[in-house]
């Protein structure tokens, strides 16, 4: 396998940006770059963890950056600014938005208990939120492994093609619900959207969201298994600062330990997760509404003068993830109220 090694830790420019040429091997079909680069990502934030750890008292610049003030916290995080802030921006994009871009997501945002969230957020290089980081990540993965290994990853990205773009397609019903309460559009006989529908349909989604993360975390464990020691230490060279998340994350590292993960664990753990989710959205669908009920039409106004202000161009149709496609065929979601 031929690949060129790109040093990730420079700081880019426009120009340095067109210097990294990299001839991936024949093997990966154009179709499938964006959703293996997406898993070589995570695998190798995942493979992070398993690599030489740094002790806590360490005088590195990792260990600096962690106290950092520009770092992020969890005192930052759930500050009530950080978080009025959040629910603001949440607020203008909603009232002001279409169901069209309501379906936009990122496709790092499914499936990952890696810690590759706290990677880029925490990248010691500021290049975390750069567009060209996870390229470059994955390219450096894609130097390290060996032709057999990064088989393991097409074959698995070709199975998940289905799963990925159902997760994608089943927020859709949601979405289309949530839209219809800010619009006014429901059903005759109900008051507003079912808190108990609602959560419902968020553990379905997440079930899916489960298996597709149990299967890629059996998958890391594969791969991990064969590295040999010049591997290890090759990856242990790229090391950044990584966090795993709790329940569902210590349960899918299991496997790269050599041992076993429980699916049945992971898919409970992924529904109620969803749950908790859904209730999030549901209190943000319903108060975002009351609040757009209350305003006066002079008030609205300033609210689209402040979206167009900011650029915001209605996408003509939906997305599967960040792709602009066709809005799809929605099933009716009437169900979603009561």
């Amino acid at each position: 396998m031929e690949t060129t090694e790109v040093n990730y830790r420079k700081n880019l420019n426009s120009a340095t940006i067109g210097k990294f040429r990299v001839t991936m091997i024949k093997i990966m079909k154009t179709r499938f770059l964006g959703i293996l680069s997406m898993i070589m990502f995570i695998a190798l934030t995942t493979i992070f963890a398993q690599c030489k750890k740094t002790d806590e008292t360490s005088t590195s610049p990792l260990a600096g950056a962690l106290i950092n003030t520009d770092q992020y916290t969890i005192t930052q995080a759930i500050s009530d600014e950080a978080q009025r802030n959040t629910i603001a921006f949440d607020g203008l994009a909603f009232l002001t938005g279409c169901l069209g871009s309501q379906s936009f997501l990122p496709p790092g945002k499914v499936a990952d208990y890696s810690g590759f969230q706290c990677l880029r957020d925490n990248d010691p290089t500021k290049l975390g939120h750069n567009t060209s980081f996870v390229t470059i990540i994955a390219f450096n993965v894609l130097h390290i492994l060996t032709t057999d290994q990064v088989n393991m990853y097409v074959e698995r990205a070709e199975n998940q093609i289905e799963q990925i773009n159902a997760f994608a397609y089943k927020r859709y019903p949601l979405l289309k619900a949530f839209r219809r309460l800010k619009e006014g559009d429901i059903p005759s006989g109900t008051i507003g959207l079912n808190e108990d529908a609602v959560l419902s349909y968020f553990s379905q989604l997440y079930t899916l969201d489960g298996q597709i993360s149990y299967d890629r975390a059996k998958l890391f464990g594969r791969v991990i298994g064969s590295f040999t020691s010049e591997q290890k230490a090759k990856m242990d060279a790229l090391t950044e600062l990584v966090a795993k998340r709790e329940a569902v994350s210590t349960e899918l590292r299991k496997f790269l330990d050599s041992g076993t993960s429980d699916s049945s664990t992971v898919i409970a753990l992924s529904q109620r997760y969803g749950e908790l989710d859904g209730e999030l959205s549901y209190y943000y669908a319903t108060t975002f509404t009351q609040v757009w009920n209350s305003l006066s039409a002079d008030q609205k106004t300033k609210l689209t003068q402040l979206a167009s202000q900011l650029r915001y161009v209605a996408p003509g149709g939906g997305f599967l993830y960040s792709q602009p496609i066709d809005m799809p065929t929605i099933e009716n979601t009437d169900f979603m109220f009561k």
